[in-house]
């Protein structure tokens, strides 16, 4: 099939090959970022970043090349977090909906440098104490669950719970710090 001047179509283009898996792969760490913390940073992040990989692909031949991908790919992202939310309803744990809604309004505006970010998210963990460091790399990192953790270090999933919520408060001020830092020396 030939490209419509709307967009993609499965098959055989002659013209702009390849150009959605470029811009697809270009996107992954904004989209994981930006499901992240619509999900506030649940470690289902990867699960729905796949879920959306394949609605990306499931929908190509939806997406206009004269607008930006980006944009396109956090519609159907929010979808799939949405989607995600719905399985997940029972959990105390899940922003309301117009929590998410309000959030994806605000991200989406939100072109500050990834890299720059995750790069300073590094550097200010690797200023937390080891226990704290490798409380964060098992459950965020290798998605480890708070019982399998709680059950090796013989604490409490809420006690563990409690833990994380305070690592995630100070690497946020770390961060935070680092970026306005950062922005103080820019021209």
């Amino acid at each position: 099939m030939k490209g419509t001047g709307r967009g993609w179509r499965l098959g055989r283009e002659s013209k702009g090959k390849g150009v959605f898996e470029i811009e697809l792969a270009g996107a992954q760490l904004s989209l994981l970022v930006y499901i992240s913390k619509l999900m506030g940073g649940v470690q289902d992040t990867r699960d729905v970043l796949q879920n959306t990989n394949l609605a990306l692909c499931r929908e190509r031949h939806r997406y206009d090349a004269a607008r930006p991908f980006l944009a396109w790919a956090r519609t159907l992202a929010y979808y799939e977090v949405m989607s995600w939310r719905k399985r997940q309803s029972r959990s105390r744990l899940v922003f309301s909906d117009e929590t998410v809604e309000r959030m994806a309004e605000t991200l989406a505006c939100d072109n500050e440098p990834v890299d720059e970010r995750l790069s300073f998210l590094e550097q200010c963990k690797k200023r937390l104490p080891p226990l704290m460091r490798e409380l964060v790399d098992r459950y965020y990192g290798e998605g480890e669950r708070l019982a399998a953790i709680a059950v090796r270090t013989g604490r409490s999933e809420g006690s563990l719970a409690n833990s994380l919520y305070y690592i995630r408060n100070l690497l946020k001020v770390c961060v935070e710090e680092k970026l306005a830092h950062a922005e103080e020396r820019r021209p």
